[in-house]
């Protein structure tokens, strides 16, 4: 099962019952995502990578994004 690190931290209960039933398992309640927050999403922006890494970061991004739609087009 794909997950963006971004859903899990915005809408952790969705995400996380999600997975629990791509797993065949009862979602044992929202207590488990209580410590979850959002405040992490878009750090390390402005890091200076080198480019050759940053070029093929984007590209398993974008082969990601890809697979992603295909498979949950509801989320895109």
């Amino acid at each position: 099962m794909l997950c963006r690190y971004k859903d899990i931290v915005t809408r952790p209960d969705r995400v996380m019952r999600d997975i629990y039933a791509f797993i065949g398992c009862d979602y044992p309640g929202d207590q488990i995502v209580s410590d979850i927050h959002s405040r992490s999403v878009s750090l390390g922006r402005e890091l200076a990578i080198n480019p050759e890494i940053e070029a093929l970061c984007q590209a398993m991004w974008q082969r990601f994004e890809d697979v992603a739609s295909v498979k949950n087009p509801q989320t895109g």
